[in-house]
C-alpha cells in the first residue's frame, strides 16, 4: 500500500473519530440539560410550596414548610454540586468543535482524493488536524462510554453511507 493511501486511511479514521466525539458531547449535553430541568422545576415549584407554607394558618403548615425547605435545600444543593447548565454548555460548546474539526478534516479527505494532491502536500495539513483534533480533546470534557458508544454508533453509520457513495 502507498503511502498516500495508508495517510488517507489515517484521515478517515480520525475524520470519524472526531464525528464520534461530536456526537457523544452533543448527547452527553442533551442529558444535562434535561438534569438541570428535572432538578431545577422541582426545587422551584418546593420553594414556592414551602413559602406558602409558612404564611399560611392552617394546622401542621410550619411541619409542611419546613419539610418542604428541606427538600427544596436539598434540590439546590444537589443541583449546585452537579452544576448541570453548565456541563450542558461545555459539552454542547466541545460537540461544536469537534463538529467543525470533523468537516475540516473530511473536506483535507475529499480534496486529497484528486490524484494531483501529493504525500508532501497531505501529510502536514492532516499533522495539524490532528494536532488540533488531540488539543482540543484535552481541552473538552470527558464523554461518557454510554455517550461515545452512541457517538460511534452514529459515526459507523455515516462511514456506510459513505462505502455506498
Amino acid at each position: 500500500m502507498d503511502n498516500k493511501v495508508s495517510i488517507l486511511k489515517e484521515v478517515e479514521e480520525n475524520e470519524l473519530y472526531a464525528l464520534v466525539l461530536a456526537k457523544g458531547h452533543v448527547d452527553t449535553a442533551i442529558v444535562w440539560g434535561n438534569v438541570h430541568l428535572y432538578l431545577g422545576i422541582p426545587n422551584t415549584v418546593v420553594a414556592a410550596l414551602a413559602g406558602a407554607s409558612a404564611l399560611s394558618s392552617f394546622s401542621n403548615s410550619s411541619l409542611i414548610a419546613g419539610v418542604l425547605s428541606i427538600i427544596a435545600s436539598i434540590l439546590a444543593a444537589i443541583s449546585t454540586f452537579l452544576n448541570p447548565s453548565d456541563r450542558a454548555k461545555s459539552h454542547l460548546k466541545a460537540s461544536n468543535e469537534f463538529e467543525r474539526l470533523y468537516k475540516r478534516i473530511k473536506m483535507l479527505r475529499i480534496n486529497s482524493l484528486d490524484n494531483e494532491i501529493t504525500l508532501q502536500d497531505l501529510a502536514p495539513k492532516f499533522d495539524v488536524l490532528i494536532e488540533q483534533l488531540y488539543d482540543l480533546k484535552e481541552a473538552s470534557p470527558a464523554v461518557p462510554d454510554w455517550a461515545y458508544r452512541g457517538g460511534a454508533s452514529e459515526a459507523d453509520a455515516v462511514r456506510r453511507r459513505q462505502n455506498q457513495v
